[in-house]
């Protein structure tokens, strides 16, 4: 576990030390959510939501297939 001290700054700034940036793969424009947690603030990084895409169409597929439906190009 990495830990650092650090101090906020004017209007709640806080910086987070570059070695756990990098860590976490954080860069600038990285979103972040910010909880509370058992009386502690926590920020992590919020990470796209990847979706097997070639799963789901084989799915809509099927579902044409049974209701007898076409593609059309």
């Amino acid at each position: 576990m990495v830990s650092k001290t650090i101090r906020m700054g004017k209007n709640g700034t806080v910086v987070i030390p570059k070695e756990i940036r990098d860590l976490l793969g954080i860069k600038e424009g990285t979103v972040l959510k910010v909880e509370i947690a058992d009386n502690a603030v926590i920020i992590r990084p919020l990470r796209p939501r990847r979706v097997k895409i070639g799963e789901r169409i084989q799915k809509i597929v099927e579902e044409m297939k049974r209701e007898e439906l076409e593609l059309e190009g």
